[in-house]
């Protein structure tokens, strides 16, 4: 089961027990799943755990059972049919809504249309809107919460996005998909840590490129002036850095000081010292 599924099995295992957030549920399933056509209305979801929620909301709220073989329910009841008309009618303001009634338009929305990445491969979540007119809507609910979608165009469709980590938290602390937030927050740990000792991995390999790089342009300098001068042709305290420098030629300029006995900058300066006569000599 891909981690998108885990949020939703367990968004859908939060099932309500007031009619209150039953009605908050019905009005998205109405909104966005429920569709009039000569004079008929009709419930469409390909998704068999929406139908199932659906038929329960309605048994919950109107005490009215439902019952399909197939992805299509036509609602027969005139009160369902005059509430349906309502929602449809309806201009949807986030300022009107309570708390809780906007987590639970949230949670709905996400279940029918929305999805969300792996986190171990990478921090994404995304709402493609099945009315792009409520696009502001729709953001200005998370912006309640502090969560601050972004959205794109794809396909003439409005698409809200996250990638943010801390936001995505935020999301699935909204829809109370309290395991899939632990889930989340622990690969999280993980990348951040992996990404720590990446970063302390190539700064030390970059760090040892430049130490063999360094040593090897003086190793050369000190070669040349033996070759044209003879190591003689150094002063004392010069010569005793280059023939340390040539017997160990893997150390760094930190190890080859505490061998000389000499601080850092003062074998650094010899050794500057020895190239800019190496490159003196023709």
């Amino acid at each position: 089961m891909s981690f998108c599924q885990d949020v939703k099995k367990e968004i859908f295992e939060n099932v309500p027990s007031s009619r209150y957030i039953v009605k908050c549920e019905l009005e998205v399933f109405y909104r966005y799943l429920v569709w009039v056509k000569d004079g008929k209305y009709y419930f469409k979801s390909e998704n068999k755990r929406l139908l199932e929620r659906f038929i329960y909301d309605l048994h919950f709220y109107y005490n009215l059972k439902h019952s399909s073989k197939s992805n299509t329910i036509e609602i027969k009841d005139e009160k369902i049919m005059r509430d349906i008309s309502e929602v449809h009618h309806k201009k949807c303001t986030a300022e009107d809504m309570s708390a809780d009634h906007k987590k639970q338009y949230i949670k709905i929305l996400f279940l029918i249309c929305g999805y969300i990445q792996d986190p171990s491969k990478e921090y994404h979540l995304e709402i493609p809107l099945l009315q792009s007119k409520d696009k502001t809507f729709i953001q200005n609910i998370l912006f309640s919460f502090e969560v601050h979608v972004k959205s794109i165009r794809r396909k003439n469709v409005s698409v809200l996005y996250l990638k943010d980590s801390e936001q995505i938290s935020k999301f699935l602390s909204i829809v109370e998909a309290f395991d899939a937030l632990m889930a989340f927050e622990n690969t999280k740990i993980v990348k951040d840590v992996r990404n720590v000792i990446n970063r302390e991995i190539n700064c030390e390999t970059s760090n040892i490129k430049k130490t063999v790089n360094a040593s090897l342009r003086q190793i050369k300098a000190i070669e040349k002036i033996i070759k044209l001068k003879g190591i003689h042709y150094l002063a004392i305290p010069l010569k005793e850095v280059a023939e340390a420098r040539l017997n160990n030629r893997d150390l760094s300029l930190i190890e080859l000081a505490s061998l000389v006995g000499l601080s850092k900058s003062c074998v650094n300066h010899r050794l500057r010292k020895i190239m800019d006569i190496s490159e003196a000599l023709h």
